[in-house]
């Protein structure tokens, strides 16, 4: 006949739980009388109500009697696995020594007594058996919980590990369709990134720049290097560069902008403002400077400079009647003509509407200032080819020299000017050289027109009439 369950509950705070495997009613008792107040006792008598059992509660310890170890080592080990936790305990008889021997060997069961059991020895292995069981479970909870923050942790780092990919993915995106030239540069000068923009720029494609040596020394203020434009070109780029990390060592971020449309902005605009803008000669700006820069040099080595003052005679006219791209045109191929005819080191300006200068160089005498006069007299009588024919513009040219006629810039200008009007007015002359008696004329020619105008406000003129006789 099969034994009852048996509930004793001893106060115990917190209980520790144990479930007595046994089937002998007075071993059973035995037990009882051996086990303090404080332990929550239930029993069992088959394997088949331990699992019954386990599936109600938790168990701290199960204690198997020697009978009950009978029922099989591989029976024992299957009905632990639903109570890994728990604590079992083998009381076994001296004949069967080797069975809890064996048991423990394979751990089926966490200990053994072998009997007759002292009290003593039974409470202390079941105190034993409680802490360690509830150690198993707390770890098995810490276990459980540690197991929870790692998945928790790892789907963060996924999607950290995502977020960063997706940013790499954007940013090296954004990197490489900038249209600046991007580089990584290592302390010693290796390429470890290059952009499109930067392959472009210097020529090499991604395998070819990839651990080659920049070749140009790194440094924290800007820069310019010369730069292949897509056209195959040469052009210019600002060279920008920072410390910064890369894969945890020290680099170098160099930025490459190219500012080749910029700098022939700059250029142009540097021209335009020293440069006539019809005939690309020089202007009165930059004529006056090299004049200024001339006379430094005249009067360090001890020789002579020369003014040339050249006005184009009936330009007005033509340009009236012909309108202003024919004189446009007239006066870019006088320029030209002009240009061909002087040294490297002399300088032709024009200073502005039908006016140019020529300022000479080096000079020992007014013979070589007048055999160059000459020049371009002969010069200019040839005509020149137009759309529609050709035209004749012989000029007027007023000539001063330093430092005879004058030492400063604004003189010599003066006085050529006023040589080129003598010259203008009387076409006899071919060129005329400034002299003092030019400024008599001139005074006396300023008297006159002033009296003139004087007059015809006072109406101090008297008409006659004279009659002509055919």
């Amino acid at each position: 006949m099969t034994a009852p369950f048996v509930d004793l509950h001893y106060e115990c705070d917190p209980p520790g739980v144990i479930l007595i495997l046994e089937d002998e009613p007075y071993i059973l008792a035995a037990l009882y009388r051996q086990l303090p107040h404080e332990f929550h006792v239930v029993t069992a008598t088959t394997v088949d109500q331990v699992l019954v059992l386990l599936n109600q509660r938790t168990v701290d310890v199960i204690v198997i009697g020697q009978r009950m170890a009978g029922v099989g080592i591989e029976l024992l080990s299957e009905v632990r696995q639903h109570a890994p936790n728990t604590v079992w305990i083998l009381l076994a008889n001296c004949p069967a020594l080797d069975t809890a021997i064996q048991a423990s060997n394979l751990e089926c069961i966490d200990a053994y007594l072998v009997r007759p059991l002292g009290s003593l020895e039974l409470c202390t292995l079941l105190h034993e058996g409680i802490q360690e069981a509830r150690l198993l479970i707390k770890n098995q909870q810490l276990l459980s919980e540690l197991s929870q923050v790692k998945q928790q942790l790892e789907i963060q780092i996924n999607q950290l590990k995502q977020e960063l990919r997706n940013s790499q993915e954007q940013f090296q995106s954004v990197v490489r369709k900038n249209q600046a030239g991007i580089l990584l540069l290592d302390e010693q000068g290796k390429i470890l990134f290059a952009n499109l923009a930067a392959e472009t720029q210097l020529g090499r494609n991604d395998q070819m720049l990839i651990g080659s040596d920049f070749g140009i020394p790194v440094l924290h203020d800007k820069m310019e290097i010369t730069i292949l434009l897509p056209n195959r070109t040469q052009g210019i780029a600002e060279l920008m560069a920072t410390e910064t990390q890369w894969q945890g060592q020290n680099a170098y971020l160099v930025m490459l902008h190219d500012v080749t449309r910029h700098k022939k902005a700059e250029a142009q605009a540097r021209h335009l403002a020293s440069h006539d803008s019809l005939t690309a000669l020089p202007n009165r700006v930059l004529f006056t400077d090299r004049l200024n820069q001339a006379l430094l040099r005249a009067q360090r080595s001890k020789t002579k400079a020369a003014v040339l003052f050249i006005d184009l005679n009936h330009f007005k006219e033509i340009n009236d009647t012909l309108g202003h791209k024919v004189g446009d045109h007239l006066l870019q191929q006088f320029a030209s003509r002009l240009a061909e005819a002087v040294r490297k080191s002399d300088t032709v300006a024009r200073m502005g509407g039908d006016e140019f200068t020529v300022l000479l160089e080096g000079l020992n005498d007014r013979k070589q200032v007048s055999a160059f006069a000459k020049k371009l007299q002969k010069l200019f009588k040839q005509p020149f080819a137009m759309d529609n024919g050709e035209l004749f513009a012989i000029p007027s040219i007023g000539i001063s020299i330093y430092p005879d006629d004058a030492g400063n810039t604004d003189e010599l200008l003066c006085r050529a000017d006023s040589a080129m009007y003598y010259a203008k007015r009387h076409k006899e002359v071919d060129f005329c050289f400034y002299s003092k008696e030019l400024d008599t004329h001139n005074l006396n020619r300023l008297s006159l027109e002033h009296d003139l105008r004087r007059a015809l406000e006072r109406q101090e003129f008297v008409l006659y009439y004279q009659i002509q006789v055919r």
